[in-house]
């Protein structure tokens, strides 16, 4: 697994988003007509890919945060240890004065913040899911009203 710094993890995403705002700029009339056929639905989807956004940036933020206090451990005081959340088992079978820890006790620890992080990391993908059912959704709405009105044009023909 290759760990990489927040501030690469950041700036992927950044460059990654300014490409598609970019894209976005590019088509705004188009898009603002789209957007504006079916203002809910698209609001939500909106909502959501904003929420996404900031929550994964809050995510990274939190990571990092909680992997530089890691790699300080020995020097933290027992209020700032109580103050972690994703390496918060670290913190309750690791003592400053007992450094010494058996196989079976590491497993236990490795195992809890493996689990705090799925956890951290479980709420993008449900975001993600969302969006999809979301567009997909969107997409029946959408094909539902275009064939309404083809059928309504297909009467007034009087065929």
């Amino acid at each position: 697994m290759v760990l990489r710094s927040a501030k690469s993890c950041t700036l992927i995403i950044s460059i990654f988003l300014g490409l598609i705002f970019t894209i976005i700029f590019s088509l705004f009339d188009v898009l603002r007509n789209a957007f504006c056929y079916n203002i809910h639905i698209n609001s939500v989807i909106l909502s959501c890919i904003l929420l996404g956004i900031i929550t994964v940036y809050q995510r990274i933020y939190i990571f990092n945060k909680e992997y530089s206090k890691l790699l300080q451990f020995d020097k933290l005081h027992d209020f700032e240890l109580k103050k972690l959340n994703l390496i918060k088992p670290i913190t309750l079978y690791i003592s400053k004065n007992n450094k010494i820890i058996s196989q079976a006790k590491l497993q236990t620890i490795i195992g809890g913040v493996e689990k705090r992080i799925e956890d951290y990391a479980a709420f993008p993908k449900y975001i993600s899911g969302i969006l999809i059912f979301l567009g997909l959704l969107g997409t029946f709405w959408g094909l539902s009203h275009t064939i309404s009105n083809v059928a309504n044009i297909m009467n007034n023909l009087g065929l």
